[in-house]
Formats: structure tokens, sequence, C-alpha cells
């Protein structure tokens, strides 16, 4: 089964690390990375948004990524497209 790799932002520390644990408790993620807060910029409903976010690196496969996705839905303070499981090369 493919490896996967994938990359998602969370609003604060105590929600990324909320996520990371469920994602291991419920062994949809070999790993969790949680990275330094970041300042993210976006267009969101046609004004520019300036917001601290943390990045998370989740290291999983294709079907426990397919079931992880809509765990993060809720999670999130606004819903974006930038969710999925893209396939990867091995290159």
């Amino acid at each position: 089964m493919p490896k996967l790799l994938v990359f998602t932002n969370l609003p604060d520390r105590a929600s990324a690390e909320r996520l990371a644990d469920l994602l291991l408790e419920q062994r949809l993620a070999a790993c969790v990375n949680i990275l330094a807060p970041c300042r993210s910029v976006y267009r969101w409903k046609g004004a520019i948004q300036h917001d601290d976010e943390h990045p998370l690196l989740i290291k999983t496969s294709a079907r426990p990524c397919a079931r992880a996705i809509p765990m993060n839905s809720p999670r999130s303070s606004r819903s974006q497209s930038s969710k999925g499981c893209p396939p990867t090369s091995t290159g």
C-alpha cells in the first residue's frame, strides 16, 4: 500500500495535539508531526485574512487517509478545499 504524507493546518496547538492523538489512537496515522506555528495569509469570503496556524504532517497510507479526512473537517474553524489523499510517487 502506498505511503502518503498529508499536510493540514489547525488554528491552535491544542487542536493539533487532539487531532494527532485521535489519528494515532485509531491507527489512522503512523506518525504526526506538529510543526512550529506559522502565519497564513489567504482569501476567505472575499477578504484577505491573516491567521496563526499550526501545520501538521500526517504520515499514513491510502486506506487510513480516506477514513481520517472527515475527522479534520469539524475541527477546522473554516472549511477548506486543501484536504485529500493524493497519490504520491516514491521517486
